[in-house]
């Protein structure tokens, strides 16, 4: 047990190092609209940016077929080793990538060609993270391990979102926004190595042993698995258009509409990326305790209660007031994100597991997280209305609860562990997933 633990930190890890390099571009999204896109309007660089940022979600449902593929057939491992060094690389060429004003138009569409490479990594990274963490571990501990790996990804946000309120100081060189991104290019290595060194699951082990593996796990899962593929993309979308409030339209939200510089924006919105990591650690615990069914409709509850009181906090002015309102954003956010891994993967057996749920979800994040920011940013300047954004994450709770219920009828669901039921006890394994669901 001590081994799957260690496995499960070093897939926490690896997956913090790994998001640090995606997150990095969001977190100095309003400098990136000064370098690369200035011969235009203040408010059109800052859509042209926050396109270059979503450009990774283009990608992304690529990316997880890619990879996916690598996970069913070679190895969660192997997938999981290469995908943190195609992330590191665009980072490196993006920290080093001179401005507009020194090689003209050539400066965005290399910023955005490098954003779409970190998408493809992003698409086979996320998800296999977690499937590599949660097939270490055991069935009863899904949803903690489950939590875990999310909560790492803002580990990793979190550092990036320290690294940019310390470089966008007005006394910063304007040329400091680039070290963290170098930065990022350096810990890539460092993820290269610690997944290099890791074990390969007992589940694909298993799988290898017996020639299970699928040379066409997308033809199997549109046999066999439609409608959780379907279910999946469904949560990548609410995924989606909870995770980019944090750290996609945050900072643009303090600054644009609130009046904040962006120093103390990206300060205050660490506050909101703590919050998200201990929403999802411990709503992803509690999953286990009260099973999983109950947990999502008390993060959509949340969702739809919570907003509106921390949209209020947060035009308060009031600094304390601010940070307790980002905190309670990201608790709420944290709470469906924290159980969603455990949530997608029990709908797909460990044969099609890595592609169906990596493609699935790329597909529905690809729909709602790189459009989202854009969204509450023109609906909240179009409208005035400074709660827009928490109107709309209350009608996607309400549709994804509704959506939810009608599918846990017919669900199939099986182990989150395989090694635990593939090998000795698939029937009883099985049953006691499907009690933690339904």
């Amino acid at each position: 047990m001590k081994q799957s633990w260690k496995m499960v930190g070093t897939s926490a890890l690896g997956n913090a190092l790994e998001f640090y390099d995606f997150v990095i571009c969001g977190v100095f999204i309003a400098k990136i609209s000064e370098v690369f896109f200035p011969n235009t309007t203040p408010t059109i660089a800052l859509f042209a940016s926050i396109f270059a940022f979503s450009a990774a979600f283009f990608t992304r449902p690529l990316g997880a077929y890619v990879f996916g593929l690598i996970g069913d057939t070679f190895g969660r491992k192997v997938a999981l080793t290469y995908s943190v060094m195609l992330m590191g690389f665009p980072t490196l060429i993006i920290s080093l990538l001179p401005g507009y004003k020194t090689i003209g138009v050539a400066a965005p569409i290399i910023l955005v060609l490098c954003r779409m490479i970190q998408g493809l990594s992003t698409g086979g990274e996320y998800n296999g993270a977690a499937i590599f963490a949660i097939e270490h571990g055991r069935s009863d501990k899904a949803g903690l391990i489950s939590g875990i790996i999310a909560g790492s990804c803002m580990v990793g946000a979190v550092f990036a979102s320290f690294a940019g309120s310390l470089m966008l100081r007005p006394e910063m060189p304007d040329w400091a926004w680039r070290v963290p991104f170098l930065i990022g290019a350096l810990v890539s290595f460092m993820g290269f190595v610690l997944r290099k060194n890791a074990k390969e699951t007992d589940a694909f082990i298993h799988i290898a042993e017996k020639k299970q593996q699928q040379k066409r796990p997308m033809k199997v899962i549109f046999q066999k698995h439609r409608g959780a593929f379907l279910m999946n993309i469904v949560v990548g979308i609410f995924k989606g258009s909870l995770t980019y409030t944090v750290f996609g339209f945050m900072n643009v939200y303090m600054t644009k509409f609130l009046g904040y510089d962006m120093s103390t924006a990206v300060l205050l919105n660490t506050f909101g990326l703590i919050g998200y990591t201990s929403g999802c650690t411990f709503f992803g615990w509690l999953s286990d305790k009260i099973t999983m069914r109950r947990s999502v409709y008390l993060s959509c509850f949340l969702c739809c209660s919570l907003s509106y009181l921390c949209f209020y906090l947060l035009q308060t002015q009031d600094l304390f007031l601010v940070g307790l309102g980002q905190y309670g954003v990201g608790l709420y956010v944290g709470s469906f994100v924290g159980l969603s891994h455990v949530y997608m993967q029990v709908l797909f057996p460990a044969e099609t597991r890595y592609t169906g749920v990596a493609v699935s979800f790329s597909i529905g994040i690809a729909i709602s997280g790189g459009f989202m920011p854009s969204v509450y940013t023109f609906m909240t300047g179009y409208t005035g209305n400074l709660y827009m954004a928490a109107v709309i994450i209350s009608i996607y709770a309400i549709i994804f609860t509704l959506i939810s219920r009608v599918y846990r009828h017919k669900a199939t669901l099986y182990s989150p562990a395989p090694h635990y039921s593939e090998k000795d006890d698939k029937d009883n394994t099985q049953e006691q997933t499907y009690q933690q669901i339904a």
